[in-house]
């Protein structure tokens, strides 16, 4: 922790910009934060409160660190105070961020997670030349174009995910199902948006599943349930072991998830899709090694007084301060180690 820039007696107020304001929200926002982390890429950003220091303590009643920790922190705030000098204003700076670093070309899920110190002001200041630099540039292209503005866009747009990203469709094949981002639609979240061409309907996916005839229907059931503002899938196996993955839009008509099992490794390649008509999802799987798809398997919701939680999702909910066991690894592991930490500790 001090070497990503933390020291003891830091609060954490918010995470990605969300306020935490007790563990139970901390744990769900950090989980989300690490999924698209991981998933996507996006860095995860820390704003701390930091109080003021006393020669016993660090004004919130915790001991001093070790003699070398407060070394490496002097020695972070000697650079600290150039990088300041060095773009100082009048006014007085933003409280610098942890961000991480971009991924080196040789990145895997084993790769140690690297944080900088960001400088807001900084990022702000360079945003808005950037702003000015494109206005700048689109206001010498209108005047080079032979009929003047270009033709208006059309009013309708593909939803944006979760990560502000707008997903790849190809041309004439609108998407059947796209990710749902409760901070676009004041509803809630969990929902998938089937976008047919005359009017979109919101279907609600999370749940319990079945397959299959007769008395097997028991022994393969699946549950979809929400993860922050995403799809979260989660099996038992009929021959012992779960599966689980974040359920991901592919820009077409299927949400994808990658399958981990319990012990951490890739089981396979999932994918689903929703039949309005049928009311059913039908998925198939791509186990590792597997050239192609296996057979298209068709699951209709199990009736509301049958459902039950996954048992890890149970756990989830009922022990909030499981973070804070000795098995949670620390900043250095993957997004999905973290994950699997907190849903079985």
């Amino acid at each position: 922790a001090a070497y990503l820039g933390f020291q003891i007696g830091d609060r954490i107020v918010q995470v990605n910009g969300v306020t935490v304001y007790e563990q139970p929200d901390f744990l769900r926002v950090l989980q989300e934060a690490l999924e698209m982390n991981r998933y996507r890429g996006q860095p995860m950003l820390f704003e701390i409160l930091r109080g003021g220091g006393s020669p016993h303590g660090d004004g919130f009643g915790f001991p001093q660190p070790p003699r070398h920790q407060q070394q490496e922190h002097q020695q972070q705030q000697q650079q600290q105070q150039q990088h300041q000098q060095h773009y100082q204003q009048r006014e007085p700076p933003m409280q610098p961020v942890l961000q991480q670093t971009s991924k080196p070309e040789d990145w895997s899920p084993s790769t140690p997670a690297h944080y900088q110190l960001v400088d807001p002001q900084r990022v702000h200041q360079q945003q808005q030349q950037q702003q000015q630099q494109q206005m700048m540039a689109s206001s010498s292209a209108q005047h080079q174009l032979p009929f003047g503005l270009p033709p208006t866009p059309p009013q309708s747009c593909p939803q944006m995910n979760s990560a502000g990203v707008q997903p790849q469709i190809p041309a004439g094949h609108p998407p059947q199902m796209v990710s749902y981002s409760p901070s676009q639609h004041q509803e809630p979240a969990g929902l998938a948006m089937a976008a047919p061409k005359t009017n979109l309907q919101l279907v609600d996916l999370t749940g319990s599943w079945c397959y299959g005839k007769g008395e097997e229907v028991k022994n393969y059931v699946y549950h979809i349930h929400r993860a922050g503002s995403q799809l979260f899938f989660e099996q038992r196996l009929p021959e012992g072991g779960t599966v689980s993955g974040l359920l991901v839009p592919d820009g077409g008509p299927f949400l994808k998830a990658e399958l981990i099992d319990a012990q951490g490794q890739v089981f396979g390649e999932m994918r689903l899709s929703y039949e309005k008509d049928e009311q059913v999802i039908v998925s198939a799987l791509k186990q590792l090694g597997q050239p192609g798809w296996g057979e298209e398997i068709i699951a209709r919701r199990v009736p509301a007084e049958q459902q039950q939680m996954p048992a890890a999702f149970a756990q989830a909910v009922t022990h909030p301060s499981m973070a804070g066991t000795g098995e949670l690894p620390g900043f250095y592991a993957t997004s999905q180690q973290v994950y699997s930490a907190m849903n079985h500790p």
